[in-house]
């Protein structure tokens, strides 16, 4: 019961790329497309390295489609590759914003082009005008800097913020900031930046008396904040822009103290995982969690912490939860924590009755979290007693929601409407169910 197997390999004709076509391309130009294959007219022909310039462009997102064939060329040892693809929108107008009868309305409109006059720059104006929030947002990217694998960019911004319901002072904010990246693999890639900022607070004498902290901060006035940081991204996505399978991961490292008047570090982490579970039915499960501490002897600058609210948990206000100045009589600001944690699991499925191209998608969710100060020297007013009668809360206690969101992949971007309510929350954080924003989530 055994037999002998001889294998005889016979080398085959060599074949060497005689040419590579490209249709399909209105916007896009051609050495867009050619960049992102490792061969080129005259190399010996490799399946596997058409194979990864063929997900090279698939993952670019300026494509709808994208099929490469090989054809027989002007001699038996030549062939041509034909690469035809199908072109998408990549330039985007986006309209995100909220209302509530106590905060009042905020717009902002953000122009972008992830491939910019078909050169595959990336383009980006934002511009944020509401009652209690103004700023604005110019970045241009080139992710392929000097013909290399290396992306080099530039970010100029401006935001303020007036007092409202959720906070009882002004806060300002401007600089620059300069980053450059490259791909380690074809999933897995990292970035480095220098931000230069300043920012303060500032009171309004409208306001009545405001948490002491509040006080202390603005009294010692606007600092430098100058910073290098890294990112590292893996993602296996499936589509981008729409996924339904994969792992998409980043970790955000900030260390300012190098220059400037600020010392901390600050760590920030976001994990996302798509699964299909039955038919269009696509299951994620999301995780994120930070931690800033200060160095060198300072306290961390106000403006420096992390403010719980919907972009951590959904249900709860701008700076909704976290340690909070609760003293009778003041305005109750939330001042800010230093470590938090959340996840969430969410279900996503086509609406139903609705045609599938209107790309109308409803999904049901629950987020659950904390947000606090680790220890005294952290938050201000968290260090000293700043008075006998103050009284600043710093629970640990989990917050959670339940909701649902409607999910439209509009002619504007993606449009996303969500609805939560609060299942575990403190006596003293702020809630607010309904959430409208639109464009990248």
């Amino acid at each position: 019961r055994i037999v002998d197997v001889s294998y005889r390999i016979e080398q085959g004709r060599r074949l060497y790329i005689e040419r590579i076509q490209i249709h399909g391309n209105t916007k896009t130009r051609d050495e867009v497309i050619r960049r992102e294959f490792d061969i080129g007219e005259g190399d010996a022909y490799n399946r596997a390295l058409v194979d990864r310039g063929e997900r090279h462009l698939k993952a670019l997102g300026y494509f709808k489609s994208v099929k490469i064939a090989a054809a027989p060329g002007s001699a038996p040892d030549r062939v041509v590759l034909d690469v035809t693809v199908e072109e998408q929108q990549t330039g985007n107008f986006w309209v995100s914003g909220g209302y509530s009868t106590t905060d009042g309305f905020l717009a902002s409109v953000t122009i972008s082009d992830s491939n910019f006059l078909g050169t595959g720059d990336i383009a980006k104006t934002t511009l944020t005008y509401g009652q209690y929030a103004r700023g604005f947002d110019l970045a241009f990217t080139d992710p392929w800097f000097l013909g290399q694998r290396l992306s080099l960019g530039g970010e100029l911004f401006g935001r303020q913020t007036f007092a409202n319901s959720n906070q009882a002072f002004n806060t300002s904010l401007y600089g620059a900031k300069v980053s450059a990246g490259t791909p380690l693999t074809d999933n897995l890639g990292v970035t480095w930046n220098y931000s230069i900022y300043n920012q303060g607070i500032s009171l309004d004498p409208a306001i009545g008396t405001v948490s002491l902290p509040i006080q202390q901060a603005a009294q010692a006035g606007s600092y430098w904040v100058s910073s290098v940081g890294s990112a590292v991204t893996y993602s296996t996505l499936d589509n981008p822009k729409d996924p339904s399978s994969g792992v998409w991961a980043r970790t955000n490292n900030e260390f300012a103290g190098l220059g400037g008047a600020a010392k901390f570090a600050r760590t920030t982490d976001d994990v996302r995982v798509y699964q299909p579970i039955t038919g269009d039915l696509v299951g994620v499960v999301r995780a994120q969690g930070g931690y800033v501490t200060p160095w060198g002897g300072q306290q961390l600058p106000l403006l420096s912490g992390f403010f719980g609210g919907p972009q951590l948990i959904r249900g709860f206000a701008p700076n909704g939860f976290g340690p909070r100045d609760i003293t009778p009589g003041t305005t109750m600001d939330n001042l800010g924590g230093n470590i938090y944690w959340t996840t969430s699991a969410e279900l996503q499925a086509p609406m139903p009755f609705v045609p599938p191209d209107a790309q109308l998608k409803i999904a049901l969710f629950a987020d659950t979290g904390s947000l606090w100060a680790t220890n005294a020297s952290t938050v201000p007013g968290l260090a000293t007693s700043l008075s006998p009668a103050q009284q600043i809360a710093n629970s640990q206690a989990l917050r959670a929601s339940v909701g649902a969101s409607l999910i439209w992949d509009s002619m504007f971007g993606p449009i996303r409407i969500d609805y939560a309510y609060p299942i575990a929350k403190q006596s003293y954080d702020v809630t607010q169910r309904f959430q409208f924003h639109a464009g990248a989530f």
